[in-house]
């Protein structure tokens, strides 16, 4: 991780999301911790600052840092 800045866990699924800013990533884990997937998608987004699982809707939605400009 470089700076991880979230977890969210979907219970039915027992998964542990990830949010790892400075990657630009969410890491999936399982519940004893072994890496199962990651969601990077560099031409889309930089940072990942947060992502929550909705149970209801069986989805997870994640707030990104799309593009930035530094003055």
């Amino acid at each position: 991780f470089r700076l991880p800045h979230d977890i969210s866990i979907d219970e039915s699924q027992r998964k542990i999301f990830v949010a790892d800013r400075e990657n630009g990533r969410v890491q999936i884990f399982n519940e004893q911790g072994d890496a199962l997937e990651e969601i990077v998608e560099p031409s889309l987004f930089r940072n990942v600052y947060s992502a929550h699982f909705c149970p209801g809707k069986r989805v997870l939605i994640c707030y990104v840092l799309i593009y930035a400009q530094y003055f």
